[in-house]
């Protein structure tokens, strides 16, 4: 089974600070997003807490938070308007006074004004900054973030919209964060920085497979005196993903775990870490449009899913040649009107024709390629193909036949 190892993780929280979020208007997108980048990091996230614009709510949430993690992100309250009131409170409990930033209001005001905006005397408040506080610049908003240190923790401030976010993430926050937690295991007695494994399956329940993993697991291990890796499963359907953390006395174990999943899944594995299936069907389009050809698309069965699917991932990935190929190489044609795919055929001549459709039960789905048929019986747990549940199953299943290499 393995020996118990002391571990010392780089735990994470974040605090979502928006009256809009907990009166259920919009939902936290940002601390998903950000948890997202700091499990990659190898930092445990440990808690996401979303509170409504209240100075006493947020005071009591830092003092609570700040207890258990080496980093807290706190995402909204950065703005102009009599709500916002974050930076206050952060500096309130870091006990530092607030600072004027002229460059900030410079930037301010050139934002403003490149947009056409009035520069109001309201946008001031934006500037202003806990005393040694380090100022995170928003490339694409006028309210910058900031980070802090209270003690021996870091609080990270940053605006609410997720776009702004990314920015102030990529402009420079993802490596300082990265190095901190690299530094952790540096200098702590902790295991070691743990890296992750990503299998993802489609086509077996999470309880079956993580039982039959676990086994898989404890074979590598063997007699070995090896602390049995972390292991977690995430089903979101139609697929579930197996992740394994290994730190540098674990990597062995962990290969071998995932080789033995490789060859007994093989039929069920899908791809692994940040690999897509909706990339193989876009490089597909592009090498269309390149060639000035066209692909018609028939989707009976996810009333637009599909092409939805295809539009989130291009802008995943900020590619532009993927968006340009889904707009000018391929039409889809939505439902069960064949007026509808005579039209499209008539203005079309040549195209290549893919079509998705039910077949003659309600879990069974048809997938043409031109001339090319072909079937696949979804497992129970799909539900019918025309449920919620059951498009996506049908969405994945076509991305993963149409983008194969040929």
């Amino acid at each position: 089974m393995g020996k118990t190892e002391t571990f010392s993780p780089f735990v994470i929280s974040t605090l979502a600070v928006g009256t809009e979020i907990t009166d259920g208007q919009i939902s936290d997108r940002n601390s998903q997003w950000l948890s997202s980048r700091l499990v990659e990091m190898g930092a445990e996230v440990r808690e996401h807490r979303a509170i409504p614009d209240d100075i006493e709510h947020i005071k009591q949430s830092l003092s609570e938070l700040l207890q258990n993690v080496q980093i807290l992100f706190v995402t909204g309250g950065l703005g102009p308007t009599s709500d916002d009131f974050t930076r206050e409170c952060v500096a309130m409990f870091a006990g530092a006074k607030l600072q004027w930033s002229a460059e900030t209001w410079n930037w301010i005001v050139q934002k403003l004004e490149s947009r056409g905006s009035p520069v109001t005397e309201n946008q001031r408040q934006q500037c202003y900054f806990p005393a040694g506080a380090e100022i995170l610049h928003n490339s694409a908003g006028t309210a910058h973030g900031f980070q802090i240190k209270v003690g021996d923790r870091l609080v990270v401030c940053l605006p609410g919209p997720p776009s702004e976010i990314e920015a102030i993430w990529e402009g420079g926050l993802r490596a300082k964060i990265d190095a901190r937690v690299r530094d952790h295991f540096k200098t702590s007695s902790a295991a070691g920085l743990r890296e992750l494994t990503l299998i993802r399956t489609m086509g077996l329940g999470e309880g079956a497979l993580a039982y039959e993993v676990e086994v898989l697991i404890d074979q590598a291990l063997g007699g070995n005196d090896v602390a049995r890796p972390i292991v977690g499963y995430r089903a979101h359907a139609p697929y579930v993903e197996i992740k394994l953390w290994a730190n540098e006395t674990q990597k062995e174990v962990v290969a071998k775990t995932a080789d033995a999943i490789r060859t007994k899944f093989h039929n069920i594995i899908v791809n692994e870490g940040d690999a897509d299936i909706a990339d193989g069907f876009l490089v597909k389009l592009f090498a269309v449009l390149s060639r000035q050809e066209r692909v018609v698309v028939f989707d009976r069965v996810t009333d637009g899913g599909l092409h939805r699917r295809l539009v989130d991932r291009a802008r995943e990935t900020k590619s532009a040649k993927f968006l340009q190929a889904i707009n000018e190489a391929c039409v889809f044609v939505i439902g069960k009107n064949d007026s509808a795919v005579e039209s499209v055929l008539s203005q079309s001549p040549g195209t290549l024709i893919k079509t998705l459709e039910v077949g003659s039960h309600e879990r069974e789905l048809i997938l043409r390629t031109g001339k090319v048929v072909e079937v696949v019986d979804l497992p129970k747990l799909a539900t019918r193909i025309e449920s919620e549940r059951g498009r996506k199953w049908a969405i994945e299943h076509a991305l993963l036949k149409w983008g194969r290499p040929t």
